[in-house]
């Protein structure tokens, strides 16, 4: 264990034994030197404890606790670190090489930077690439950071002094602690920067797509008015909650529950009908290439449920997911799949990220 890490890895794992190796095997591989991994164990009941008993070495510490989740597992990681640096890590995600080099390059030559983060590909539960999520390069302003949640936490490195001024992650939210935490940093004074290379990859499962999709909503909501005193952009950012809220439904076996949120995020919209109707279709092409919990058609099939009874603008474009269904059904009886779907047309995304979702679907499927 080296006596002042440069850098404190916090990975909180509760069950996730089949991925643990891959992500320590990730910071490894970074081959950068002071750095320390500590590895919360949440209280897992799967072989969590066998699988970092085969990682020891004298980089890893290992701590056991009494399951309270994952802001609580992070928040033990914090008091027990010792680097200059923290760097959070899930147990299901992976850092790519360089990452530690190069954000600590940059935070050495900028100590006015609070928070640095980088480029995430977001990938399927094998690492296939479905998009890469990115950000203006520089530093963000409030605006930014106020909207939505900008990066994944393992995106970034963040300086030891910065944790100790924010106290935590908020240990009675529940899919929302990363997001308040930002606030919360942005709030006391912490400058973020984003440089535009990909540092890590997040990996997407069937099951995350749609776990408490209302708890994900109304926590987000919350924070709105907690943090938020610029009027328009309380607006924008709740009617992007409500949207990622109604998809997120889709997603699910009650996808009717999205419908209240469609009418929500319609009326706060103050631009025209038609961009709303072609943003929300964007949307839900755009989750469409994720890993989902229930199959393609059945998602489709709930969008199109509940379109008769929402804007007018959005009905015209139910043709636009019969187009999106039908292609997917012709490439599921070849045998290719929904994989093949999306990894067809990964690396158009991962060029070019600013592409619309579902320019990216049409592309991927094959339709110019």
């Amino acid at each position: 264990m080296p006596p002042t890490p440069v850098i404190s890895v916090i990975i909180p794992s509760y069950n996730s034994a089949q991925w643990l190796a891959e992500t320590v095997a990730s910071v490894r591989a970074q081959n950068f030197p002071d750095v320390e991994i500590i590895i919360i164990d949440d209280g897992s009941t799967d072989d969590t404890h066998a699988v970092v008993s085969r990682l020891r070495g004298d980089d890893l510490i290992y701590h056991h606790k009494t399951n309270a989740g994952l802001s609580a597992a992070r928040n033990t990681g914090i008091s027990l670190a010792r680097g200059k640096y923290l760097q959070f890590l899930d147990a299901d995600d992976t850092l790519l090489p360089g990452k530690f080099a190069s954000q600590t390059q940059a935070l050495e030559a900028n100590p006015t930077i609070g928070l640095l983060a980088g480029e995430t590909i977001r990938a399927g539960e094998r690492l296939q690439p479905i998009y890469l999520m990115t950000h203006e390069e520089g530093k963000l302003t409030d605006e930014a950071v106020s909207l939505r949640p900008c990066f994944p936490v393992h995106s970034y490195l963040l300086r030891r002094e910065w944790a100790e001024k924010v106290s935590g992650f908020d240990e009675s939210l529940k899919p929302c602690g990363d997001w308040d935490y930002y606030l919360r940093l942005n709030s006391l004074g912490c400058e973020f920067h984003f440089h535009k290379n990909p540092v890590c990859i997040y990996r997407a499962s069937a099951g995350s797509m749609s776990a408490s999709a209302g708890l994900f909503t109304e926590e987000k909501l919350r924070l709105i008015d907690r943090y938020i005193k610029n009027t328009e952009w309380i607006r924008r950012a709740k009617q992007d909650a409500y949207l990622s809220g109604a998809v997120r439904y889709f997603t699910t076996t009650d996808g009717s529950k999205g419908e209240r949120y469609i009418q929500e995020a319609f009326a706060l919209n103050t631009g025209s009908s038609r961009n709303f109707a072609q943003r929300v279709i964007n949307m839900i092409a755009f989750w469409a290439l994720h890993p989902l919990p229930i199959t393609l058609q059945k998602y489709f099939e709930q969008v199109r449920k509940i379109l008769p009874d929402t804007p007018p603008e959005l009905r015209e474009l139910a043709r636009d997911l019969d187009f999106f269904h039908e292609k997917y059904r012709l490439f599921a009886n070849r045998a290719l799949g929904r994989e093949a779907i999306v990894t067809g047309g990964a690396k158009l995304a991962l060029r070019h990220p600013s592409a619309t979702a579902r320019h990216f679907l049409r592309l991927a499927i094959g339709k110019p």
